[in-house]
């Protein structure tokens, strides 16, 4: 079977180099020489240049009759009232534990460091441990990981 297999490769190789040889000729022989790309077409081929001066300003509507009395404007925007704006809830993303624990928070407009001592939703951080931080007036902010293990 050995045998077989080694004819069989050798005339597929021959077929493939072949075909690889002969094709680039083929298609050569019926192309057409490629005009160089540096070249220009003469003058004459060129259409004329054409001068576009605009009548006045585009983006102003224009009357039927100039005499015609201009629109009244449109009315003024009123104002709505904006309801004061609350501070999300501080999600913490990680924890570091060690000599010098710090977490990953994120209050809604910014993601940043923080240690024990620095303030988070008005409150100070008393203690970060592997679950979560700890506030001074008793909240407590988990690591999202930790609340789905306790699950």
């Amino acid at each position: 079977m050995l045998p077989a297999r080694r004819v069989l490769a050798a005339l597929a190789m021959l077929c493939f180099s072949g075909a690889v040889a002969l094709t680039p000729a083929e298609v050569r022989s019926h192309l057409e020489p490629e005009p160089h790309a540096d070249a220009l077409p003469p003058a004459a081929a060129l259409p004329p240049l054409a001068f576009v001066v605009p009548d006045g300003d585009p983006f102003v509507p224009r009357a039927a009759d100039d005499s015609a009395t201009p629109a009244p404007a449109p009315p003024a925007a009123r104002a709505l009232p904006l309801a004061p704006l609350r501070a999300a809830a501080p999600i913490v993303r990680a924890v570091v534990t060690g000599d010098h624990p710090s977490a990953l928070i994120d209050d809604g407009t910014a993601t940043r460091l923080v240690a024990p001592g620095d303030r988070v939703a008005g409150a100070s951080v008393t203690a970060i441990d592997a679950t979560g931080i700890s506030l001074d007036d008793g909240r407590r902010i988990a690591l999202p990981a930790a609340e789905e293990n306790r699950r």
